[in-house]
């Protein structure tokens, strides 16, 4: 059965601009002249690093806003397909559609799991996993209330923007069974006025005209994600003469990159076209995004081939293979796909393949340059058999595109060198994942992976490696490293506790100075840190505390959408632990404690800027 349908062109977006129109329309029956004075939310979605999943493709449906006077607006009107597993690398622009404005006092998310594709990672291996919902039913779709904090409402401020970060982490509303493959889902979100900082994000949508008064840039009408229908709001992208273009397969350079990419526009109806780079000022009605890196047209997608984004598991000759795949059809016409995820897929690439760097101008690439290890996105003509579990896709790109990706490694120096990794994971796929034959006259070993680049690796700690896979056939050395950074300071460390069926008294303590947790419970299924996909059991009474988080950083949280208000969020410990106290009153049990931060195992506490006590009746 096909996951979604989508169609360029014709009456389709015109009926959903109509429709969202109507609905605004009959929301703001009798509220006067407040409907005229609007500011925008900036709808962002985000996702923390969950490594036990390596795709999770849902439909976020819709996103609504109550004011304190029980007005409801749409902060997101079209359904969505996200893969909420790879927006941990990236979050994603979602919506920058005006509202009304005032003091909002809640949300409603509506999240579809009727097609919904899950891969977890088993013992490092990419699974197929069934969700199920705790009566062991398949989920289908539902929503749930997020209330905000009493004193840290969403205040929208007529003629401003303000960012709206809606933020998933998989950990806390998923348990995977490996027995049965099958991942039981409680559905969980939160959603604050973020702050603007430095949070990097892609902004995707459809060339409108050039940025107005003579800035540098250009406006885009927001169409997130893999949305072909959608119109979700005015952005301005600013440029700069050091942001890296690519347009239709060819690399540029500040001012060039942007008149080829207005040249290409032309008189084109549709052109895609991506920046990647931080928000910027929120000032005005209509926000604007400073980009570092922008891919337009072909080099971002095309209306006449099919797209595979997934890592290199193996490599003979011209044939690739993919793990842990998401599948992104053509855009023509009416197009029905199986499936968007694949554990595997088969790739052709050739002499006239098109190979290009995110974020560099580094020209004279081929396919030499992919290898195994390597993250990559390739374009080209797909070929499909067979449906439902038996659906199967290949794609020859002999006349197509890769793009090469920034890929992140997981490991330890080994000791006697100072370029030598013990990987642990590529991306979140183990080693046994990879077939390293070919990648050099000695084939790559990931137990002394050798890593070259301007980054050096941090002698004796477990660490992230981020760059590109060295091209095939050239290694050593293997890997061109950009960045390295100690596994304690990335704020990828998870403190991760679950009840089985859930308990009344899972905390021996809560109060502002942190939480105490009691792991004495005969049904306590699981207590780790997790630093990247290196697990480390827990013990004793560790405390979760946010002592040293900044306020501005703290999404606090509990709840659960089994329950009335939902999920309730909090600005500060003192409040965090009163609403904690308030939920888990005796009756209500907690199922999962999930929380985002650093670990210090020689006082067993962990330092949290984000925590999330979910909840079941």
């Amino acid at each position: 059965m096909s996951f979604y349908k989508f169609r360029q062109g014709g009456a389709w977006p015109a009926l959903r601009i109509l429709a969202a129109g109507l609905l605004a329309l009959q929301a703001g029956c009798g509220h006067g002249n407040r409907l005229f004075s609007p500011g925008t939310p900036v709808l962002t979605v985000s996702a923390a690093h969950s490594p036990e999943f390596s795709n999770y493709i849902v439909n976020i449906s819709y996103v609504t806003l109550t004011r304190s006077d029980g007005y409801v607006a749409y902060a997101l009107r079209s359904p969505e397909t996200v893969d909420l597993a790879r927006l941990a690398d990236v979050p994603e622009l979602a919506a920058v559609g005006p509202v009304p404005s005032g003091t909002y006092k809640s949300a409603s998310i509506t999240l579809d799991y009727t097609y919904a594709q899950i891969a977890g990672i088993v013992n490092g291996q990419p699974v197929t996993l069934t969700p199920v919902s705790t009566s062991g039913s398949a989920p289908t779709t539902g929503s749930f209330t997020i209330t905000f904090d009493p004193n840290a409402q969403l205040v929208v401020t007529a003629g401003q923007s303000v960012r709206l970060d809606l933020h998933f982490d998989l950990s806390a509303f998923n348990s995977i069974n490996p027995a049965t493959s099958k991942v039981t889902v409680q559905p969980y979100a939160t959603l604050r006025a973020a702050p603007l900082d430095g949070t990097v994000m892609r902004a995707r949508g459809l060339y409108v005209n050039s940025a107005p008064g003579g800035s540098s840039g250009y406006v885009i009408n927001v169409r997130p994600f893999v949305d072909q229908v959608s119109m979700l709001g005015s952005l301005q992208v600013n440029t700069t003469g050091n942001t890296l273009f690519n347009v239709d397969d060819q690399a540029y350079t500040g001012p060039a990159g942007l008149t080829a990419l207005q040249s290409q526009v032309g008189n084109q109806t549709y052109y895609p076209v991506a920046a990647y780079g931080t928000l910027g000022s929120l000032a005005g009605i209509t926000p604007t995004f400073n980009a570092t890196s922008v891919l337009g047209g072909s080099s971002l997608e095309s209306t006449i081939t099919d797209s595979v984004s997934g890592i290199v598991a193996a490599r003979n000759g011209n044939a690739i293979t993919l793990r842990g795949v998401n599948f992104r059809p053509r855009q023509l016409l009416i197009v029905t796909v199986g499936n968007l995820y694949e554990n595997s897929v088969n790739v052709t690439l050739g002499p006239n393949t098109i190979v290009t760097q995110d974020g560099s101008t580094a020209g004279g690439l081929t396919a030499a340059a992919v290898s195994v290890g390597q993250r990559v996105t390739v374009s080209g003509q797909a070929s499909t058999s067979g449906s439902g579990s038996t659906f199967a896709v290949s794609l020859d790109a002999t006349a197509g595109h890769v793009r090469l990706l920034d890929t992140p490694l997981w490991g330890t120096p080994v000791a006697s060198t100072t370029n030598q990794l013990q990987v642990a994971s590529f991306d979140v796929f183990a080693p046994a994942v990879f077939n390293f034959a070919g990648t050099g006259a000695t084939p790559a070993n990931p137990a002394a992976y050798v890593v070259g680049g301007t980054a050096a690796l941090l002698p004796g700690v477990l660490q992230r490696v981020d760059g590109v896979v060295t091209p095939f056939g050239t290694a050593p050395p293997d890997f061109t490293a950009s960045a390295t950074t100690a596994g304690t300071s990335t704020q990828q460390q998870k403190l991760v506790v679950e009840w089985t069926g859930g308990v009344t008294a899972p905390f021996t303590s809560v109060s502002s100075s942190g939480i105490v947790v009691n792991l004495s419970h005969a049904n306590s299924a699981l207590s780790y840190v997790a630093t990247g996909p290196v697990i480390t059991p827990l013990s004793g009474t560790p405390t979760v505390t946010t002592t040293g988080a900044a306020s501005q950083d703290l999404i606090l949280s509990v709840g659960s959408a089994l329950l009335t208000p939902g999920v309730s969020m909090f600005g500060t410990a003192s409040s965090y632990a009163a609403g904690i106290q308030s939920t888990v009153n005796g009756t209500n049990k907690v199922y999962r404690l999930v929380a985002v931060g650093s670990y210090d195992g020689a006082t067993n506490t962990f330092a949290a800027s984000q925590i999330s006590v979910a909840v079941q009746q």
